[in-house]
């Protein structure tokens, strides 16, 4: 299976890429794969307690099993004004 991930600002900023596409394995889900992303990206496993997630446009709370062709976005929380 593969999935789209998208990291917005300053994720993006640590992986130096805005999104990716992610080759997982059949039944792995949105935990799982933020595990393994966080295991190859530095900058997300620093940020990991700080990342919420949205599958296909929805937030997720939890864990979600994962499809072939989701988008999966990783975003940190933002100030500014």
């Amino acid at each position: 299976m593969v999935v789209t991930v998208r990291v917005f600002a300053s994720l993006r900023e640590a992986v130096g890429r805005s999104s990716w596409h992610e080759e997982i394995p059949e039944g792995m889900d949105s935990s799982a794969l933020l595990d393994a992303i966080a295991e190859k990206e530095e900058g997300v496993a620093r940020m990991r307690h700080l990342i919420r997630i949205a599958i296909n446009d929805s937030w997720i709370s939890g864990s979600r099993p994962l499809q072939d062709g989701d988008e999966v976005a990783l975003l940190t929380p933002v100030s500014g004004g």
